[in-house]
């Protein structure tokens, strides 16, 4: 507490200060209070996660990672064209421009099968009635038998005259997330080409598995009920077609996440 030549002395100072130190508050001086507003303690609990939230972000991971092996290689939606995206990074190719993209040997050796050969009519409506077998009757490829992509041609595009690749349409972030990854790890140039694909793939997982947490995020921002906020977690595992995406490597991912 000032003494009174110092209250004298602050009586001419004309600032904030003064007005603060001139007019001390009467009776013995009393403790600062704590930190912080009543009820923080409460409002800080009430945004821990639930454990219900975390539950479904754990099955949403789970499904992803299952799916991630369900589905074949190169039955994700064009997939081979994202992927070969990446491949033209990884080899310092730089982000082309629309129609100077052709898909490179490597990627089209074993993707073409799906694309344009025998599995292609998977993807076509009503290839069920025209007695297409599901997935999972696909024969795969020995293991012994998968090679890299570098040995199955590498960067080097077809040359068969199809058409360029569409996917330079989108932004570069993913696709060079991708190539750094598998650039950075020791050994990946060797891997076969369903590893660099399912690493990709779990790239992908990782961008999306947080949209349960956000979900709920959001629907707390809004101000809806606890029960509401948990519902809204489990949207993303019921909405049909997102594991799949979710699960198999395009840029869908950071565009959700986003």
């Amino acid at each position: 507490m000032s003494g009174p030549w110092e209250r004298a002395i602050l009586e001419h100072v004309d600032s904030p200060l003064a007005d603060a130190v001139a007019a001390p508050p009467d009776g013995p001086a009393t403790a600062r209070p704590a930190p912080g507003r009543p009820g923080a303690g409460r409002v800080r609990a009430g945004r821990r996660v639930p454990a219900v939230v975390w539950a479904v972000t754990i099955l949403h991971l789970g499904l992803l990672l299952t799916y991630s092996f369900v589905y074949p290689t190169w039955t994700g939606y064009d997939e081979a064209q994202h992927v070969d995206m990446v491949v033209g990074l990884e080899h310092g190719d730089g982000w082309p421009g629309p129609g100077h993209r052709i898909i490179a040997q490597g990627v089209a050796r074993t993707s073409d099968a799906f694309d344009r050969g025998r599995y292609a009519d998977f993807f076509l409506s009503g290839g069920k009635n025209r007695g297409q077998p599901p997935f999972v009757e696909i024969a795969p490829t020995p293991r012994d038998q998968r090679q890299s992509f570098a040995a199955l041609g590498g960067d080097r595009p077809v040359t068969d005259g199809r058409l360029s690749n569409q996917m330079v349409q989108h932004p570069p972030l993913v696709y060079a997330v991708g190539a750094v990854i598998l650039k950075a790890v020791p050994g990946s140039s060797g891997w076969s080409y369903d590893v660099s694909v399912w690493v990709l793939r779990l790239l992908n997982i990782a961008i999306v598995t947080p949209l349960t947490l956000l979900c709920w995020a959001a629907a707390r921002r809004f101000g809806l009920a606890p029960a509401l906020c948990v519902a809204a977690s489990m949207v993303p595992v019921a909405v049909p077609g997102l594991t799949r995406v979710g699960a198999t490597w395009n840029n869908d991912g950071i565009l959700m996440l986003s």
